[in-house]
């Protein structure tokens, strides 16, 4: 999640993450999680259209 809410799936295999649209961050719980300065990592953010050209060329589709 960044600091404006917006959440990311990351993507392991690219070492990146993509944005997920209509998604929220909650806990195990149900809670909503807030963005913390604190914990926040950097990652690289990748278009999804990006990532699946990537992703496709490690498989070889």
């Amino acid at each position: 999640m960044d600091k404006d809410g917006n959440v990311y799936a990351g993507i392991p295999e690219l070492d990146a993450a993509v944005l997920s649209e209509n998604a929220i961050a909650c806990d195990e719980n149900g809670e909503l999680i807030a963005f913390s300065v604190f914990d926040a990592k950097r990652v690289k953010v990748l278009s999804m259209e990006s990532a699946m050209e990537q992703l496709s060329m490690n498989v070889g589709w």
